[in-house]
């Protein structure tokens, strides 16, 4: 006769608390294009409108779970081409979306227009490291002028980055078919 034992354990479960600023940086966004009067609004709508990207993809991903979590934004979390993810901001957008989507079953090809994405980055990066405060003559190169610089600003329309992120985030929900947030596109 074979004896079969059988026995269950049972762990202390964990209890994690997370916080979700995607809509707040979103909200902080869109109260910039609604003061468009303002000459510094687009300024914080830029920066705004990265720190929203930021979080919403991060948040995104924690809402499947903390094994994305870990597989994507560890420190030395990689895509197949060897880059981090962790590291710049076009590539979480660019490499996470495609494989989650296969990981999940939800979506065959997933590609994202990134071509605003790039030039929020160096916008944002601009202003956030002090590029566009660079002193410049007509003689400075072009590499060391300001970026942007305050005719690239002027150029720049109230509401276009807020726009960059909407476009993106809802194509993203759209080509995985689900439910983009509600909060997007409720701006003047």
């Amino acid at each position: 006769m074979i004896e079969i034992e059988s026995y269950s354990e049972v762990s202390t479960p964990t209890l994690s608390v997370a916080a979700n600023y995607s809509e707040d940086w979103y909200t902080d966004a869109c109260a910039e294009v609604s003061n468009s009067a303002n000459s510094n609004n687009k300024r914080r709508e830029i920066v705004f409108v990265a720190c929203f990207l930021e979080s919403y993809i991060y948040e995104w991903v924690r809402n499947y779970g903390a094994n994305y979590i870990i597989k994507y934004f560890s420190t030395t979390a990689k895509n197949a081409d060897g880059k981090c993810y962790t590291r710049k901001l076009k590539n979480k957008w660019k490499y996470i979306p495609p494989e989650m989507a296969k990981e999940l079953g939800v979506a065959k090809d997933v590609k994202l227009d990134l071509s605003g994405l790039g030039t929020l980055i160096v916008l944002r990066n601009g202003f956030v490291h002090a590029a566009t405060s660079k002193l410049y003559n007509a003689f400075t190169v072009k590499e060391a002028q300001p970026v942007p610089s305050q005719e690239q600003l002027g150029l720049i329309k109230s509401g276009w980055a807020a726009s960059v992120a909407e476009n993106l985030i809802i194509s993203l929900h759209e080509q995985i078919d689900s439910n983009a947030p509600g909060y997007l596109r409720r701006r003047p």
